[in-house]
């Protein structure tokens, strides 16, 4: 799963319309459209969408990140190994 995937999936499990994340974001709805349609995006940007959408994200070292929200897992990314 790509980061724009997990965005997209994060957004659409709150509910969120493009232009609500955008608000809560202080962004643009083409913004969102595009971090939603891109593979990766820097980790900083990645933890604001998290915290908009009220999740929380682990890193495990080599392996994957895993989205949070109450006591749920809700999405795992696969990191590129190198």
């Amino acid at each position: 799963m790509t980061a724009g995937i997990a965005i997209r999936e994060m957004r659409l499990k709150r509910g969120y319309t493009q232009k609500t994340l955008a608000e809560k974001l202080e962004c643009t709805r083409q913004r969102v459209q595009q971090l939603e349609a891109a593979g990766d995006c820097q980790l900083t940007t990645f933890q604001n969408v998290c915290k908009a959408c009220d999740f929380e994200m682990f890193i495990f070292p080599k392996e994957e990140i895993s989205l949070i929200s109450g006591n749920q897992i809700h999405s795992q990314i696969k990191l590129d190994q190198k």
